[in-house]
């Protein structure tokens, strides 16, 4: 018996928050689950799907005992609501954005530390990151950076040796989430939050893999960073007002 569960198709594109919004629509198109089930059924009639919608159940000890059976499926009432009306973005985006003020980026030698940390080397690639607004233009005030991982150094021009490069242009608020938390870089790629060009055209799948997969698993130590860098002077604020304390000890 095999048994598929269609989930993909469920995924939404809302939130118009780049100038491209409109071609991912309509590029981006998703097959309904209800056809993808009819399709199976039609060619394949031995597999069984079930769509996850609010209210449908699975019984999975029934479907192993009968898999001819349509007793382990219940499926909502008709016309149960699948889609929300309004979505609260807002909640997700403070979040990620509550990061860009973090003490750590205004300390350069952040770069350094988080990429010491990530612990990938000894890799003819050379990466240029750029700290982006929602339509991937540069932001005033942020990073713009070389990372040359054959040897783990941040020069300032790109070395004159033959080496591969790839360009990021990251959502300045998703990129310092991802490097504040420790969290790996499937935060930065899936959801569009990025633009990557990359120079020969061929797909680094050892450094992807490293960012996306075998990152440390506990993040940077932040408060450790702050200790060892010179203090940066700042305005006579009350230490409860300063808003880079969540993002240092959160």
């Amino acid at each position: 018996m095999v048994r598929y569960t269609t989930f993909e198709s469920l995924f939404y594109l809302s939130l118009n928050k780049s100038l491209c919004y409109s071609v991912l629509k309509d590029i981006n198109v998703k097959n309904r689950a209800e056809d993808l089930n009819a399709l199976i059924k039609e060619f394949a009639p031995e597999i069984k799907t079930w769509t996850p919608k609010p209210g449908a159940v699975l019984d999975l000890s029934l479907a192993l005992r009968d898999s001819t059976s349509s007793e382990p499926i219940t499926d909502p009432p008709a016309g149960t609501k699948i889609y929300k009306d309004s979505y609260e973005f807002d909640l997700y985006l403070d979040e990620l954005n509550s990061a860009i003020s973090c003490e750590i980026f205004k300390h350069q030698s952040w770069i350094q530390f988080y990429y010491t940390w990530a612990g990938f080397r000894n890799y003819n690639l050379v990466v240029r990151v750029i700290e982006t607004d929602d339509d991937f233009e540069p932001v005033s005030g942020g990073y713009d950076y070389l990372v040359d991982f054959l040897d783990l150094s941040f020069p300032t021009t790109t070395p004159k040796r033959e080496h591969s490069y790839v360009e990021l242009k990251n959502r300045i608020g998703v990129m310092r989430y991802t490097v504040l938390h420790g969290r790996l870089w499937d935060d930065l790629y899936i959801g569009y939050q990025n633009r990557i060009s990359r120079d020969p055209d061929i797909y680094h799948h050892k450094f992807w893999n490293h960012f996306q997969a075998e990152l440390p698993l506990s993040r940077p130590d932040w408060d450790q960073f702050l200790q060892q860098i010179p203090a940066i002077q700042e305005p006579d604020i009350p230490q409860e007002s300063r808003a880079w304390d969540y993002c240092v000890v959160a």
